[in-house]
């Protein structure tokens, strides 16, 4: 297992796989790489609750956000017309905010309290002031939404904004959540942000766009390996528990690579 490790850190962005073996199979995608894909997603949030155990609850809006976005997507499709389905899906995406803006409120306490004992950040204050502003901007913007949906099913302007405000709120927390990490890993981690985890989060996962996971595959691997290098020389920051969780996202993706790496043909 190490072996294979090593290997991997070491070698792998120095291929370059062409399209042509690059198998795109969507019962496959569905029954085995989308599942691995939602674990390294949830795995990378252990991995930032083992470095500052003391945010656990701040970095648990994450799944929320991500929950609520991929409700949003699926609005606009299901309420061109205001059936049970479009009912369904309203009901799911208001549950699913109502748990995100309780998880909020929790968090300005807990800021405080954890907050004050553990280091000043003037940063970090900015972000969690502009983040929980958004939340409560959205709450408001939610209930007018729905409401409009109720008279009038075909809102996609009005979803399609809503989307972007979820998406934006998706930026602001993971700006707020890397100035509560130790400074020696918070460009690591907004680099990963952008050239790995946001395009597994959002455009793959989210949006149910699997065929961008063939189309990126190569600068995918080469960003997961980059922060993977770096997080390993991080001694003082990354501790055993951390490591192991960058180990077990580190064999999905190798699993998931020879799924779709095709050397065959």
């Amino acid at each position: 297992m190490i072996l294979s490790i090593i290997i991997f850190l070491f070698l792998s962005p120095l291929q370059a796989y062409e399209k042509n073996i690059i198998k795109y199979d969507p019962k496959q995608y569905r029954r085995y790489i989308k599942p691995q894909l939602y674990n390294i997603t949830n795995e990378y949030q252990d991995f930032l609750e083992y470095v500052r155990p003391k945010f656990k609850s701040h970095f648990s809006l994450r799944a929320k956000i991500l929950n609520l976005y991929s409700e949003v997507y699926g609005l606009k499709n299901e309420c061109s017309l205001f059936t049970e389905n479009c009912v369904e899906k309203l009901n799911n995406f208001n549950q699913n905010f109502n748990a995100l803006y309780t998880a909020s409120i929790k968090l300005e306490n807990d800021f405080d309290n954890n907050i004050k004992s553990f280091y000043e950040n003037a940063e970090a204050q900015s972000r969690r002031i502009k983040l929980l502003t958004l939340i409560h901007q959205l709450h408001t913007r939610i209930n007018l939404f729905t409401n409009m949906v109720n008279i009038n099913p075909s809102q996609s302007h009005s979803i399609d904004n809503l989307k972007n405000s979820i998406l934006d709120l998706y930026e602001k927390y993971h700006l707020y959540i890397f100035e509560l990490m130790p400074e020696n890993v918070q460009q690591d981690l907004k680099y990963g942000h952008t050239f790995f985890f946001k395009t597994i989060d959002i455009h793959i996962l989210a949006e149910n766009r699997f065929h961008l996971l063939k189309e990126r595959i190569n600068d995918l691997n080469n960003s997961w390996h980059e922060l993977n290098v770096q997080l390993y020389k991080r001694k003082n920051t990354v501790n055993k528990r951390a490591k192991s969780q960058l180990n077990n996202i580190n064999n999905k993706w190798i699993s998931i690579l020879k799924m779709i790496i095709n050397n065959k043909e």
